[in-house]
């Protein structure tokens, strides 16, 4: 059966990528290829979306597969630190089991189901909604996407909302998550619902916690510490 499949996997160029145009039927095939996930989904994520909502409220077909035991592997880029609701939306998806990282200048939205379908978001420069995408099916083309992600994900800074033992308090932990992503003070401000000169305030007394002059010795030392 392996040898069959092998034979036939490329069988037909002209069905391996599929584009689908139309807000709807964008949405409608996100949320089977989502369903129809067995193991893991992968993704890259950031701005802007085909679903109204954003990053306001989680994705309950996400978080029911979680319960089900399927894997979510997302990396986000820098830019989603701009969006309210985001922190809240990531922390509800970590504590359900999605394993999320950030990256800054992610090449593309992706999503891969298994290693079975992926899909690409089409966009051009100044869109700011999502209304077509092309799907992947089975081929080189998708190996070359599953390594891409894979190679992104070893590269980028891992989401952490917990440190060990307690040893920081929960706007610290939030803060820290934002600073190692490469956020600015006003990004962390409007994910965190802080003023920057509370943001300001914040990074201050973690450089005195932890002898550090400068923002790249918090991270430096925050790493070495198991905070980040």
């Amino acid at each position: 059966m392996d040898v069959y499949r092998a034979s036939t996997r490329f069988a037909h160029p002209g069905e391996l990528i599929e584009v689908v145009s139309g807000r709807d039927e964008v949405n409608h095939r996100w949320v089977q290829m989502q369903q129809d996930t067995r193991a893991q989904m992968r993704g890259f994520d950031r701005p802007p979306y085909a679903a109204p909502q954003q990053h306001t409220e989680s994705n309950p077909i996400e978080l029911n597969l979680l319960r089900r035991g399927v894997k979510y592997r997302v990396i986000y880029d820098t830019s989603v630190l701009d969006l309210p609701g985001w922190l809240e939306d990531v922390t509800a998806g970590m504590q359900h089991g999605e394993q999320a990282r950030i990256a800054a200048d992610l090449p593309m939205k992706l999503a891969i189901s298994d290693d079975r379908l992926a899909i690409i978001p089409l966009l051009r420069a100044g869109d700011d909604a999502v209304t077509a995408s092309y799907l992947i099916h089975p081929s080189p083309l998708l190996d070359a996407l599953v390594a891409l992600f894979e190679a992104l994900w070893e590269r980028s800074v891992p989401v952490r909302m917990t440190a060990p033992d307690g040893e920081l308090s929960d706007d610290e932990e939030r803060l820290l998550t934002l600073l190692a992503s490469g956020a600015t003070d006003r990004a962390a401000s409007r994910a965190l619902g802080w003023s920057e000169r509370t943001v300001q305030r914040h990074i201050t007394k973690l450089m005195r916690r932890l002898g550090a002059r400068t923002r790249f010795q918090v991270a430096m030392e925050a790493t070495r510490r198991g905070w980040i």
